[in-house]
């Protein structure tokens, strides 16, 4: 099948002012509109970037207008350094044992594959992640048709199953789970906001069930990734003796 391959427009540079402002680090407060096509922005450190139509240059430039030498840390400032620092306990384990990871999260919104995926190297051990949210993520990226008679989502049982399940059907060693109630209301069967239940499978099986006491949703969400990594870190401590 044969392509026509699109028009592309560029804007050569800047105007000289608007420039002086990147490379001060100074995100301008009235934004240029955007047509159709490609632009062209240059960073504080002269890099070239070539960004599609839909982007607000805002956008841009307030994820581009770092130097080369801080782009290293910009992911970690996204991820709570709680999280990030069990997540470099969790990898510093699996690379010496080159043992895998997959995990399953439900109301943790996928904090604790950001953590482990934000260990430089982590392609060497983490096999991939799913936010099984709902009923339809469940069995489109998990195969759960059906759960066993007396088994609910929020629950230790439910926990253990997921984490069974994504360590077998991304082949890893070890498969990390979580399912909760981050608020700001309780879930239709009853937990309360702050609740949540996490499990590990793999050589060591471990589980967990807790209770935050805390309204707000984002920080629920932070404190059931914690758990999840501080109950991992658990079992890989535990299978080598520690």
């Amino acid at each position: 099948m044969a392509f026509k391959r699109s028009a592309v427009r560029f804007r050569l540079a800047p105007p000289i002012s608007f420039r002086q402002k990147i490379r001060a680090g100074e995100i301008p407060e009235r934004e240029t509109p955007v047509r159709k096509g490609r632009f062209f922005y240059v960073t504080p450190a002269g890099d070239r970037f070539s960004s599609c139509g839909g982007f607000s240059p805002g956008l841009v430039l307030t994820l581009f207008s770092r130097r080369k030498t801080q782009h290293a840390g910009f992911m970690t400032e996204l991820i709570p350094p709680s999280l990030t620092r069990l997540a470099h306990a969790c990898a510093e384990r699996l690379f010496a044992r080159k043992e895998t990871v997959g995990v399953s999260e439900s109301s943790s919104g996928g904090l604790v594959a950001a953590a482990l995926l934000s260990v430089p190297g982590a392609s060497a051990y983490f096999h991939g992640a799913s936010v099984t949210y709902a009923r339809p993520a469940a069995r489109a990226f998990m195969g759960i048709e059906r759960l066993p008679p007396g088994i609910r989502s929020s629950t230790e049982p439910y926990a253990r199953i997921m984490a069974g399940i994504v360590s077998e059907r991304l082949g890893a060693t070890w498969g990390v789970s979580e399912t909760g109630a981050a608020g700001p209301a309780g879930n239709s069967y009853g937990d309360s906001t702050g609740h949540s239940c996490m499990a590990v499978a793999g050589p060591v099986n471990l589980s967990r069930v807790i209770k935050t006491g805390e309204p707000g949703r984002e920080r629920n969400m932070v404190l059931f990734a914690e758990a999840a990594l501080q109950l991992f870190l658990e079992a890989l401590e535990t299978e080598r003796g520690a």
